[in-house]
């Protein structure tokens, strides 16, 4: 397997919602001591509804031939799962809430990604944005301000946009999309949730 390839599969943005999760209670102590009791059931919802979930019901789009590859690669055929990672998300949030009442800012976060997902899901009607550059800037835009307000994740952002750049070169080189399609979406997700998590 090609080194592009590769780390198109390990920055997968149905892996994104995890890796935030475990860098913020890796990084922020304050957010470590106020969920620990509960890190398991968290994690547990944030697995199921953002990795387990969204995966079975694309599998189940390919074996009814919903769709053509497991890479999404055709515009038209992102819509179904789009539009089923949202309700998924909207689900684990819903539970996720009584969780994150010590924390809003981390409910924020969850929401950020939600709302992403259906700007996403707009713009792919008539538009192939990248949905891994979308997925990576979404991370790095919350390690900003987190950052800023509690500090701690300086490291992570360094190794996050070097991530971008990795992403975008391989996703590039796979030609999956085209300079303007990669950096559009990094640029947004990373606009969106710094502007999001502030206001």
């Amino acid at each position: 397997m090609k080194f592009t390839q590769f780390f198109s599969y390990i920055m997968h943005p149905i892996l994104i919602p995890l890796i935030i999760f475990c860098i913020i209670f890796r990084g922020v102590e304050d957010f470590y001591f106020l969920l620990r009791s509960n890190l398991v059931s968290i994690l547990s919802i944030i697995v199921l509804f953002t990795i387990i979930f969204p995966v079975i019901h694309i599998l189940l789009l390919k074996k009814f031939k919903f769709i053509s590859n497991l890479e999404l690669n055709i515009r038209d055929e992102r819509n179904n799962p789009l539009f089923s990672t949202f309700v998924y998300y909207y689900i684990g949030y819903y539970l996720l809430k009584e969780y994150f009442y010590y924390v809003p800012i981390i409910e924020k976060v969850f929401l950020g990604g939600i709302l992403l997902v259906i700007i996403s899901l707009i713009i792919n009607y008539f538009w192939k944005i990248s949905l891994h550059m979308i997925g990576v800037g979404t991370a790095s835009g919350t390690f900003i301000v987190l950052h800023q307000i509690y500090s701690g994740l300086f490291y992570f952002i360094l190794v996050f946009f070097l991530f971008s750049s990795l992403l975008a070169f391989a996703r590039y080189s796979l030609k999956s999309h085209n300079f303007l399609q990669i950096y559009s979406g990094f640029f947004l997700a990373v606009i969106f949730q710094i502007f999001f998590l502030y206001w």
